[in-house]
């Protein structure tokens, strides 16, 4: 960054860190907040961060012609800029209506290093070419933090492009987090000293008594199986990349579901009742069902 660019951020965090509320930045008619859906993550966590945009202006407006047309930056609690590794993908160009507005979502995880627990402030700008400005967003803080782990597992993943070399060692860590009330279970793949994290996967929330299951199959690939309500179980599936394959849920049905490793060496689900639902990875279809009010989906 310029010397320029650092005062410009600098006096912006101040003036929007003076006020307590989150407020959204009102200029040449355009109203813009940053939004997320919490306010805590894990180091490394996907950081969704939502641009909302209402145009008051009374013209249509033309955004997203230039890869800058959106700059973000991230402070710590000291002011200092957090380090910044490339620029999120900035999306196809949009044209904005008077008296709409947009929604326009970013992960920042990938380009920001937020890897270490502490309060981070994000700011952003956006620039409008027809009006040859550019305009600053509202400042919005979140807290990266540790969470709890329970438990860690360390395995070699042979590489399918040179099965004569030592396998790459994975570290696969199933942490605990509350988000919204609720404990929040998320599966870390990192390598094996922790530098590289391939992923930091939210998997779905679990019940405060529950006791998750997690293996790692011969290929690298992660099953966990745990309680997300009374009766209601979840199984997911994960790449040695961290990236989920499958998830379904189940319910209790004369036997709660378990993991089993199968005569071949394959884990499999074994008890309880596969029940499709609006959890389902990839999406499952839902049953219509009919009532006197009319059809719907079952979970909607």
């Amino acid at each position: 960054y310029s010397e320029v660019m650092r005062r410009f951020w600098g006096v912006l965090l101040v003036v929007c860190s003076l006020s307590r509320l989150p407020l959204s930045v009102f200029g040449e008619g355009l109203q813009m907040e940053l939004l997320t859906e919490q306010l805590e993550f894990l180091p490394n966590e996907p950081l969704h961060v939502g641009l909302r945009i209402q145009n008051r202006s009374g013209q249509p407006v033309v955004l997203g012609q230039a890869n800058d047309w959106i700059r973000f930056a991230v402070f710590d609690v000291e002011k200092h800029l957090v380090l910044k590794r490339s620029d999120p993908p900035p999306g196809e160009v949009f044209v904005l209506p008077n008296g709409q507005e947009v929604i326009k979502s970013f992960n920042l995880a990938p380009h920001f290093d937020l890897s270490t627990p502490g309060s981070f402030v994000i700011t952003a700008q956006v620039n409008v070419r027809q009006w040859n400005e550019t305009l600053p967003v509202n400042a919005r803080r979140i807290d990266v933090v540790r969470g709890i782990k329970l438990a860690t597992l360390v395995q070699g993943v042979a590489d399918p492009e040179a099965p004569n070399a030592p396998p790459q060692m994975r570290t696969y860590t199933l942490q605990q987090k509350r988000n919204a009330g609720r404990q929040q279970l998320y599966l870390r793949v990192a390598a094996e000293d922790g530098f590289e994290v391939f992923n930091v996967l939210p998997v779905g929330s679990v019940v405060p008594f529950g006791r998750p299951e997690m293996h790692v199959d011969r290929r690298g690939a992660v099953h966990l199986l745990f309680q997300n309500g009374a009766r209601e179980y979840l199984y997911c599936n994960a790449d040695a990349q961290g990236a989920m394959v499958r998830r379904h849920s189940y319910q209790v049905y004369q036997s709660r579901p378990k993991l089993r490793v199968d005569e071949r060496g394959n884990l499999e689900v074994v008890g309880g009742r596969r029940t499709p639902s609006a959890m389902d990875w990839p999406v499952t279809k839902l049953p219509q069902r009919t009532s006197i009010r009319g059809s719907y989906a079952d979970g909607y």
